[in-house]
């Protein structure tokens, strides 16, 4: 990797309406995985797909080094994998992770699990690939669009539910869902505009996931995009500097 200096916000629990936690709950989030504290607080997820391996690590290592710490390569990249065991093998800083998506199978989800991915997303809550997370030790963010879904990903042992798609739904519809179910750990994803993440993390998100509005682009102006998120997402925590190697 370069030898950039990397911006990177600090963790924040606090803002756009959140209420303090029981103890319990803190309590039980202490013991998470580090990948998913990591998206907990920093309250974003980042997710590329691309025409090669090659682009996609390289704009990986670009939204590391602008400061955004949790990253997922979408398995629609040809070579994804490739690229995910790459990221995982070079980067230089714990705190940055590496997620392989759009996983359909547990075949995918084995081979990501091999290349060192920290997290493995799926756009559905399938529990053959939840089971193959969970019995490595590694993390799922599993789909779902109703309560229902959301609930059979966490019974299967998801850690959060990529409520997909996003721009079918509003903010106000989580909201909604959180009255009744106020301990799914809902990250939003497909169609989200930057501007809109504290519209979102406000009515109870623990996060949001950002692909094209984030990088659409590829990494032109990708630095000043991931702080504008980042100020969003987390606007109470000062900036600080870390290199990538």
């Amino acid at each position: 990797m370069r030898d950039d200096e990397a911006g990177v916000r600090r963790a924040s629990g606090q803002g756009l309406g959140r209420t303090p936690e029981p103890a319990h709950e803190a309590g039980r989030r202490d013991r998470e995985p580090p990948v998913v504290s990591t998206i907990r607080n920093q309250r974003v997820l980042g997710i590329v797909r691309s025409a090669s391996a090659d682009t996609a690590r390289d704009i990986a290592v670009a939204l590391w080094e602008a400061g955004l710490r949790t990253v997922e390569i979408s398995v629609s990249t040809p070579g994804a994998i490739d690229a995910v065991a790459a990221l995982a093998h070079e980067r230089s800083d714990p705190v940055l992770h590496v997620g392989a998506g759009t996983i359909l199978d547990r075949v995918t989800a084995r081979a990501a699990v091999e290349a060192g991915a920290d997290l493995l997303v799926s756009p559905i809550a399938d529990p053959l690939v939840i089971a193959v997370g969970r019995d490595a030790g590694v993390p799922v963010l599993a789909g779902a669009t109703t309560p229902m879904e959301a609930m059979t990903a966490m019974r299967a042992g998801a850690s959060l539910v990529k409520l997909f798609p996003a721009r079918a739904l509003t903010p106000a519809i989580i909201a909604d869902i959180l009255q009744a179910l106020p301990d799914l750990p809902l990250v939003p994803v497909g169609g989200i505009a930057i501007e809109d993440v504290g519209a979102w993390l406000s009515a109870g998100a623990v996060a949001v996931g950002l692909g094209t509005a984030l990088v659409g682009d590829g990494r032109r102006n990708l630095r000043a995009r991931v702080s504008r998120l980042l100020t969003i997402a987390t606007p109470q925590e000062p900036l600080t500097r870390q290199r990538l190697r």
